[in-house]
């Protein structure tokens, strides 16, 4: 949030986790909101912009759905979406990693499955890339950018510029 705010953008974070919010407000003056990704309590396009790094993932594959949905709702009609989560093509639980000794679950995707994701939502994707970035078990993270698509149209996949984010 704080690199957002530094550009001049007016920020509105939100986390499931009271602890989350509390470590943001060490470095970001805009509002901190307790709510869930899947059931967004914002007006219907009311964000320009929404960055969702590191969170998604935490969801399950089945759960992402409702919760594209939510950040394509609150969009407005050309808004744009950054989306970060992991590569892989699992969902598991894992146990300890550089953030300490908790239990935390994980979707990752691959990058097809990622835009299909993201369109099947009313997204269009025009970039999309795994990172040279990797976790502390060497998995990759994937990077898409995607805008709400502004017709009822449904778009094919594909035409992805690939390479390094």
């Amino acid at each position: 949030m704080a690199a957002l705010e530094a550009r001049g953008l007016g920020v509105t974070g939100i986390d499931l986790s009271p602890a989350m919010l509390r470590f943001a407000r060490a470095t970001a003056a805009g509002a901190l909101v307790l709510m869930d990704m899947r059931t967004l309590s914002f007006r219907s396009a009311s964000f320009q912009g929404v960055w969702c790094a590191s969170s998604l993932h935490h969801l399950s594959k089945v759960a992402a759905v409702p919760a594209l949905q939510e950040v394509n709702r609150v969009l407005v009609p050309g808004g744009s979406l950054f989306l970060g989560v992991k590569e892989g093509d699992d969902e598991s639980w894992e146990h300890g990693d550089e953030f300490g000794e908790v239990q935390r679950f994980f979707a990752r995707y691959s990058l097809v499955e990622a835009v299909a994701l993201l369109t099947d939502a009313g997204f269009d994707v025009s970039e999309g890339a795994g990172s040279q970035i990797r976790d502390s078990r060497d998995r990759r993270w994937l990077r898409l950018l995607a805008t709400k698509r502004t017709s009822r149209a449904r778009l094919r996949r594909g035409g992805l510029a690939a390479g390094g984010c």
